[in-house]
């Protein structure tokens, strides 16, 4: 046989072909073992990220047109630091609460419907624009949509230039540009202090999926029971007044729902005629009835201690001169059948008690009407969005204590803003809302009992900004 070394078979005893073959059994083991961990990882992620982001795969209903208005902001100041935080919250709220939503903790409450922000900023708010594009608003500069000097009546003149009330001048009116956002079917305007909780879909199905012919009525029976009941129908929807305003027509599909600010109203006044609560308004965008609203403002409207015409008079409260009045005087005076009253312990609750002339000491009254429901006793569960006024005070003002009866949903409301601003900073910052270096993370302070998340040094708020 061939005896050169370089053909010569190895036995079996040879020791370096052994070790040959252990490497070679060792490595295809590994490359095994390796291959192995990769598919069942890469299966773990691929369930995990089905039971987490089962709503992004679908197709939304629609989008809906979320909106805020800046009228003054000084991003350097305390105040614009709060209102800044504010619209931070407020917009990962809207996310959480939305078809976009990837935390699994929320899936029992879905929506359908997918969102872009606004924000309305006058031009004493400028400073604060490069901020809430950080929470993805869309800046809209903006300004009063009229010239004061242009108003026709004297009263009304006068009353807008002396600017009492929110904002000062004129500037809250800036609010009526929500009608102008016509790419989406419905327009949400909410104030900064505001936090939606659950998914606003019912109200969306409501304006979006009903026919060109459902009446007020229909619309109460579909959103039942997130409308204000008992409310006698003469009072809540009016006969429509003989003068008429606009082009338009009560013919058609609802065309707003909003809250009314019963704490605000004025001795002996049927609801009808009680202000619309400013900070929460749901709306089908429309440029015919913005430019109607403007024209009933500077040509036609009438002003003395409240608007009137020849039909009717709607007397003075806080915020009769600005949104809260003028709108409820369109709506309700001019087209009673193009508005829905909402729950106002549903929606937007102040966690007020109401207490009308018509309410007993009990909070109710002789026809049971809901403007007495004390909103105290709401359970959290059945709350859809929160709006932090005086009752349950500012979550920047670090309350340690509330209101009778108010303790136990004021401070479930208080603790739902700062974990939504807690997940916002620390676990789910969308891209477009990541902290930036003048943006300070891991500022904390003495968590209290109402879990403020360490977002309080006592009663001193620790905002976002550094």
């Amino acid at each position: 046989g061939n005896v050169d070394g370089r053909w010569r078979m190895k036995s079996h005893n040879d020791p370096n072909h052994n070790n040959h073959n252990n490497n070679r059994y060792r490595s295809t083991w590994i490359v095994v073992v390796v291959l192995a961990l990769l598919v069942g990882w890469m299966g773990y992620r691929h369930q995990q990220q089905q039971s987490t982001t089962t709503t992004t795969t679908q197709q939304p209903k629609a989008t809906i047109a979320y909106a805020v208005t800046i009228t003054a902001c000084d991003a350097q100041q305390p105040e614009g630091r709060h209102l800044l935080d504010g619209a931070a919250v407020l917009a990962h709220s809207i996310h959480r609460n939305s078809i976009r939503n990837n935390d699994i903790r929320n899936n029992n409450r879905v929506s359908k419907y997918d969102y872009k922000l606004y924000a309305f900023v006058h031009e004493d708010g400028r400073s604060c624009a490069p901020y809430l594009k950080r929470f993805r608003y869309h800046i809209v500069p903006s300004h009063i949509p009229w010239n004061i000097s242009d108003v026709r009546d004297p009263r009304l003149r006068h009353g807008i230039q002396q600017g009492k009330g929110c904002c000062g001048r004129g500037k809250e009116f800036i609010k009526l540009k929500t009608l102008t956002l016509t790419r989406h079917p419905v327009a949400v305007h909410l104030d900064v202090d505001t936090l939606v909780l659950q998914p606003l879909d019912v109200l969306f199905d409501a304006l979006i999926m009903a026919s060109g012919h459902d009446t007020v009525a229909e619309y109460n029976t579909s959103l039942f029971p997130y409308v204000q009941q008992h409310i006698p129908l003469e009072q809540q929807q009016p006969q429509r007044s003989s003068r008429v305003v606009t082009h338009q027509e009560d013919e058609g599909p609802v065309q707003t729902l909003f809250t009314r600010d019963y704490p605000l109203a004025p001795p002996h006044v049927p609801p009808h005629k009680v202000g619309m609560q400013a900070g929460f308004w749901v709306v089908r965008p429309n440029t015919t009835a913005y430019h109607d609203i403007l024209h009933m403002i500077v040509v036609t409207g009438r002003w003395n201690q409240g608007w009137y015409d020849d039909d009717d008079h709607f007397p003075l409260h806080y915020g009769s001169l600005r949104i809260s009045g003028t709108l409820n005087w369109y709506y309700s005076h001019y087209h009673p059948h193009q508005m829905v009253e909402l729950n106002r312990c549903h929606f937007n609750t102040m966690v007020d008690d109401a207490r009308l002339p018509f309410c007993n000491s009990n909070g109710n009254s002789n026809d049971n009407n809901d403007a007495c429901q004390d909103c105290r006793t709401t359970d959290p569960s059945e709350v859809y969005s929160a709006h932090f006024t005086s009752f349950c005070g500012k979550p920047w003002e670090c309350p340690r204590e509330f209101g009778p009866g108010r303790e136990r949903l004021c401070s479930y409301l208080h603790r739902k803003w700062h974990e939504t601003r807690e997940l916002l900073v620390m676990k789910e910052r969308l891209p477009q809302q990541r902290v930036a270096s003048s943006f300070n993370a891991n500022r904390h302070g003495t968590t209290t009992a109402h879990g403020y998340y360490g977002h309080c040094q006592d009663t001193t708020y620790i905002p976002m900004l550094a």
